[in-house]
């Protein structure tokens, strides 16, 4: 097994508590790695060894030697955040399993965090590449990958999560024209039903109308109304939200007007 490795970076000088960063732990085994961060402000330490079916048995040892290499208890933490994918089932599910017992048994919050735009934001980082494509191996011949253009400081998706075979990105590469089909990839399949096959999944409540994204300030101010209901928390799940728009269903009013644009548009800030 890989000795895990570590990064240590010191801040130049104390700080107090009320003017110090946050000090949040962080690990991701979404794939054949186990990758696990603590940070304190700006001193960090991170571990990364290998993983797979290892990750079950490894991570909680690496978890607390990484606290105590920083002199710190899980209480003394703001956050835990983890990889929520896609990637390898098990690794996911031991990452959250691992992440909500700590959080819960500390009473932390948890981030869960897309694990494809942490692939972009690296690449950022290396290349300063404002927009990517980010894949990740799935096997059997299928790749996970999402899309992400960075607007300043802040990501944006440009095309979600999603499993793809490598036969059809492969054509929709070489085939793909139109410039909505080169900025995001799915309209390539959209608009030829005859050739791909692409499975809907349907809930058995349509909440379609629900508007849940922040594009617009309209979109915003409903986010607003969302937090200023769950004062002083920021756990709270899309289960809770729902039951709040059943209870006070005028919100859903706030950004109803607002529809989503039409597939076919594409982004022009990036003067291709």
């Amino acid at each position: 097994m890989q000795a895990a490795s570590y990064t240590e970076c010191m801040s130049p000088a104390p700080v107090s508590p009320a003017s110090r960063g946050p000090r949040l732990l962080a690990l991701d085994t979404a794939t054949e790695r186990i990758n696990v961060a603590v940070v304190d402000g700006e001193r960090q330490w991170v571990a990364d060894e290998a993983g797979g079916a290892l990750a079950s048995q490894r991570v909680l040892p690496l978890v607390f030697e990484l606290l105590d290499r920083a002199g710190l208890v899980l209480r003394d933490l703001d956050a835990i955040a983890f990889g929520r994918g896609p990637g390898a089932f098990t690794g996911l599910r031991t990452a959250c399993s691992v992440v909500q017992g700590l959080a819960f048994g500390a009473g932390l919050p948890v981030l869960s965090i897309d694990s494809l735009a942490l692939v972009a934001e690296d690449a950022f980082e290396q290349e300063r590449i404002g927009a990517v494509w980010v894949a990740m191996d799935a096997r059997m011949d299928e790749a996970y990958a999402a899309a992400y253009h960075r607007d300043g400081a802040q990501w944006q998706v440009l095309q979600a999560p999603a499993l793809w075979s490598l036969a059809a990105l492969e054509l929709a590469w070489q085939e793909a024209k139109q410039p909505h089909q080169r900025e995001h990839v799915m309209p390539f399949f959209y608009d030829q039903p005859e050739r791909f096959r692409i499975l809907h999944v349907n809930h058995e409540i349509d909440y379609g109308a629900l508007r849940w994204t922040v594009d617009t300030p309209e979109d915003l101010e409903l986010v607003r109304q969302i937090f200023a209901r769950f004062p002083d928390r920021q756990d709270f799940s899309w289960l809770e939200v729902l039951a709040l728009f059943e209870q006070e269903p005028e919100l859903a009013q706030i950004n109803a007007q607002i529809h989503a644009k039409d597939y076919r548009l594409v982004d022009t800030r990036r003067g291709r």
